[in-house]
């Protein structure tokens, strides 16, 4: 498309598809098409991993300095209430919540560890690098960001699905790259 046509902004979660698929780009930021939103809700992988974000994001919110003793209680206790609110499924629900329970134990012991380099600081941190010589603005939102002692930034993206393999990470998914670009 002519310059005047191209998007002046775009989120880092879409430059995998503005690798993988231009059209796609070009179909929504230039000519403005959307998907229709489905006639009725489902529980897809994009509700589970909605919820997710938020029963980490309410647990790590709740104890930002230390973790209790009762840690895996009070997350599958947290879990259960926001599953039960969000998933309108009982099935689904039984069946997600039983795979977030078994990953309980292994959070509980990363965190501890993320904890003792670096203290939560944001969640759904919302962050832009202007690039003038392009004049485009690179827009991302990383799930989670955490501050060790000398002000580093650490950053997260929380996937509850299928982790990108090495050479997606090398030719396409470019997410957290970008986001640390963004957050230098």
């Amino acid at each position: 498309p002519p310059v005047a046509a191209r998007p002046q902004e775009l989120w880092v979660t879409h430059v995998e598809t503005l690798i993988r698929d231009p059209y796609a780009i070009y179909a929504r930021h230039v000519l403005g098409l959307k998907p229709l939103k489905p006639l009725h809700a489902e529980a897809n992988a994009a509700l589970r991993g909605d919820v997710i974000h938020k029963i980490l994001q309410a647990f790590i919110s709740e104890f930002r300095e230390e973790l209790p003793a009762n840690a895996e209680d009070i997350l599958l206790r947290q879990a259960e209430r926001f599953f039960e609110r969000y998933v309108s499924w009982p099935a689904t629900r039984a069946f997600w919540m039983e795979k977030f329970a078994r990953a309980i134990p292994w959070f509980i012991q990363t965190e501890a560890v993320r904890r003792v380099n670096a203290s939560p600081d944001a969640f759904e941190a919302d962050g832009a690098r202007h690039m003038s010589a392009q004049d485009f603005m690179l827009k991302g939102r990383a799930d989670r960001v955490d501050r060790d002692a000398d002000g580093a930034l650490v950053i997260y993206d929380y996937k509850t699905g299928q982790l990108p393999t090495a050479p997606q990470q090398k030719h396409y998914n470019k997410q957290l790259p970008l986001l640390a670009a963004i957050g230098a």
